[in-house]
């Protein structure tokens, strides 16, 4: 998304937004359509819609741009591909699925959960015979040829995604106990919970089990993975649009029965209203100041405090995904204030050694002008020329020695550190933190910049 973002709509905050929010947009839709395609009416279909609206984790993921936005869109639309499988099997259906499933793993590794749940969701129900046809492997194996090119890079990489989890299990997924995270489950839909808890009865009550029954089993399955393993609040949001779909089916049928028409009108009023007090903290609308406020006042009387902690475990006064947003102008001024203090800047090697033989990556000068300059360039103009020369300096009062490579410049592949052992430099931890590297007329400098 960055990719054609950036070249069409450059610095524009509402242009890097966009593409996030066309996801959603299609994500809405296609919730829509699986209510629709469980048997609903044009009611189910907008009920459907509006509770995936106003749910809090999709307002967020769909404002930022960020990895989450696209792994939503690829699940939601495998599972409506899967929908209409599970009601109609058809080859071009299933390598549909499998060309969705290969992108949503090129997005994010928790697409596996959606596989996993794919085969509990066969076996577990009179659909168990599709395992024994080609398809399903044909169409696993379409995913694999389009998720190919980034298992050779993780190989030439030693794969580093175990690391990965193994750092992330560490520092973050630790402070997700399993009561925590179905708490939150409930919070993230807030007045749309009632709904997909509805859906996930339906879709496993006798009389659905012509198709829907495999969604239930697929929903369940992906729950219990999270509890047992752990897992980030967020990493179910992708399977609760079915269930919205399956809920408003079910309440759709049931007033019609009973002719309640009336209740038609007040349950998605209902819904809507009283999930307003969640937009400030779903959106950033309202200044910094009166976030921080409005926070206080939802922690204190409406409960939200969850949605004040961070992945560390900690509560603070924004949420995280807004504190992030923060500082970056000020970075980017600190960066060329530095440059101008010492005269002259060198492009930082790929490698920077400590004492004991430890590896911490430092991006590169160049690295930080090209990742930043679209975003920040005003800011980042007056960095100037760069030279390509070697960095030998010691810094901090426990004298350690960093040393940089003497690689030429475009043979850079600079990337943050992401050893799972704390390494710390002068009181910088650089498992945490961006650092440029500079050499000056006068002297050296290692600048911490995030």
């Amino acid at each position: 998304m960055a990719a054609v973002a950036n070249p069409l709509l450059g610095t524009w905050v509402a242009g890097v937004r966009l593409f996030p929010a066309l996801a959603g947009a299609l994500c809405l839709w296609l919730t829509a359509r699986m209510a629709a395609d469980m048997g609903g009416g044009r009611w189910a279909e907008q009920m459907a819609a509006v509770a995936f609206l106003v749910g809090v984790i999709y307002l967020r993921a769909n404002v930022l741009l960020q990895p989450v936005a696209l792994d939503l869109l690829t699940y939601v639309t495998a599972a409506w591909l899967f929908l209409g499988i599970l009601r109609t099997p058809t080859p071009r259906g299933w390598l549909a699925l499998g060309v969705f499933v290969g992108l949503g793993l090129l997005t994010k590794y928790t697409m596996l959960l959606f596989v996993g749940g794919i085969f509990v969701g066969l076996t577990l129900t009179p659909h168990r015979h599709h395992v024994t046809t080609r398809w399903p492997w044909i169409s696993a194996a379409v995913a694999l040829v389009i998720w190919a090119p980034n298992l050779h890079w993780q190989w030439q990489e030693g794969f580093s995604v175990v690391e990965h989890m193994s750092v992330l299990a560490q520092s973050q997924l630790d402070h997700v106990d399993p009561f925590t995270f179905l708490f939150t489950q409930v919070l993230v839909n807030l007045c749309g919970a009632p709904i997909w808890l509805i859906g996930l009865w339906w879709c496993l009550r006798s009389d659905a089990k012509r198709f829907a029954a495999s969604m239930g089993w697929l929903f369940l399955s992906n729950l219990l993975v999270l509890l047992l393993f752990g897992g980030k609040v967020y990493y179910l949001a992708p399977a609760y649009p079915m269930l919205l779909a399956g809920g408003a089916v079910a309440i759709e049928g049931f007033l019609t029965r009973r002719g309640a028409h009336r209740s038609m009108v007040t349950i998605p009023l209902i819904v809507v209203i009283g999930s307003l007090g969640t937009i400030p903290i779903a959106i950033p609308i309202l200044s910094v100041d009166a976030t921080i406020a409005y926070g206080k006042f939802g922690t204190k009387f409406l409960g939200m405090e969850e949605a004040m902690r961070w992945e560390d475990g900690s509560f603070h006064d924004l949420p995280q995904d807004y504190a992030d947003m923060l500082g970056w102008q000020e970075q980017a001024e600190a960066v060329a204030r530095e440059y101008r203090e010492i005269g002259h800047a060198d492009v930082a090697g790929k490698e920077t050694h400590l004492e004991g033989g430890k590896v911490v990556h430092l991006p590169s000068l160049e690295w930080l002008r090209g990742r930043l300059t679209g975003f920040l360039g005003p800011f980042l103009q007056p960095i100037g020329p760069v030279d390509r020369h070697p960095i030998d300096a010691h810094v901090g009062a426990g004298g350690h020695r960093l040393s940089v490579s003497d690689a030429p410049a475009t043979d850079f592949e600079p990337q943050i550190s992401r050893r799972s052992d704390q390494l710390r430099c002068d009181g910088i931890d650089v498992n945490r933190h961006t650092i440029v590297a500079f050499r000056g007329a006068r002297h050296d400098r290692f600048v911490r910049v995030s």
